[in-house]
């Protein structure tokens, strides 16, 4: 089996990116699921959804 390492900080890989599939540890995950720049697009996007 493959050890992958997150993306972000190189620690124990736990789950990709939910949109991107990024490997990514628990903590540099966000609550849904998504690495930092997937969550800030996903944020965006509601932003501009809303206004």
């Amino acid at each position: 089996m493959n050890e992958q390492e997150c993306e972000l900080c190189g620690a124990a890989y736990e789950d990709g990116c939910a949109e991107c599939g990024m490997p990514l540890c628990a903590d540099c995950m966000d609550d849904d699921g998504l690495c930092p720049a997937c969550a800030s697009d996903k944020a965006r996007e509601e932003a501009e959804g809303e206004a």
